[in-house]
């Protein structure tokens, strides 16, 4: 569970733990590796006695922990490879489980469970897709004053510049717009990981205003499809396994009701402040 900044993510599923591991090496002796994670209720809140247990499907040992305070769990010493399985439980909550995790020599994998909001029904992904990164957007949408199809002018959104930030407040994605390669230079939305520079670029699948969801006066929610991608300079692909993202939970960056009504207002430009959660999915 993405706790923090991200607790709007939440939704009331019961017990929550491990989806998506992502590397934080250290040291763990010369032939094991191990986990370590959280374990948080549907609000967010850490759970202290939840039993983990890891299953390696391979040779049947199990291991097993319980949460301490913060909802924190370690299972090092594990032997490398798999699959394994990993379930936790509680009394007073539903179990969790999570398939085919592979463990990797002297790593210890964090494994988190990432929650994404519920959405409007057309802005779902497919059954086989899993998200895998929950990241909080602060940037602007940036519009320009532009002659409209109708003869008169308007706020045209020449694109967003944003940071995403993970639940602890680090950096680790910029969103922006930029030319996509597989596209011929056709610019599109555009995140760059922080870490290994693993770039995603997507064009909108579909969007929603249903005020079910969305704040009536913030941009809309959008689901997005990958239309390009490109691993790091040093082969990192952290971003470049994304099949697609959603836009959620936005807040502000519509375009002004003011400033580009004549032609004089032609040229003019705004950037206006927004925040959103952007939710990034692969193939399971």
């Amino acid at each position: 569970m993405i706790t923090g900044r991200l607790t709007r993510f939440i939704t009331a599923l019961g017990l929550v733990l491990g989806a998506v591991v992502a590397t934080d090496v250290h040291a763990q002796g010369i032939t094991t590796g191990g986990i370590t994670g959280y374990v948080t209720d549907s609000a967010g809140a850490p759970l202290e006695n939840a039993t983990i247990s890891i299953t390696n499907k391979t040779t049947g040992v199990t291991a097993r922990a319980t949460s301490r305070a913060g909802g924190r769990y370690s299972l090092p010493s594990l032997e490398v490879g798999g699959p394994y399985t990993l379930e936790a439980r509680r009394i007073g909550f539903a179990p969790y489980t999570q398939t085919n995790i592979t463990i990797q020599l002297s790593q210890l994998d964090r494994i988190d469970k990432i929650v994404p909001p519920a959405v409007p029904a057309n802005l779902g992904v497919y059954s086989n897709e899993a998200p895998f990164l929950m990241a909080h957007a602060v940037g602007t949408q940036n519009y320009s004053c532009l002659p409209a199809a109708n003869g008169s002018v308007a706020w045209t959104l020449f694109g967003p510049q944003a940071t995403l930030f993970s639940e602890d407040g680090g950096q680790v994605v910029t969103h922006f717009l930029s030319a996509n390669p597989e596209e011929a230079g056709l610019p599109r939305a555009t995140w760059q990981h922080s870490q290994d520079s693993s770039t995603v670029w997507a064009a909108l699948s579909a969007m929603s205003t249903d005020a079910a969801y969305v704040d009536p006066y913030a941009i809309p929610w959008f689901l997005l499809r990958t239309v390009g991608k490109q691993n790091g300079p040093t082969s990192g692909d952290r971003l470049s396994l994304t099949t697609a993202i959603q836009r959620v939970n936005t807040s502000g960056g519509r375009a002004p009701a003011t400033g580009c009504a004549l032609a004089s207002d032609i040229g003019r430009k705004v950037l206006v402040p927004y925040e959103a959660d952007y939710v990034f999915y692969k193939a399971r």
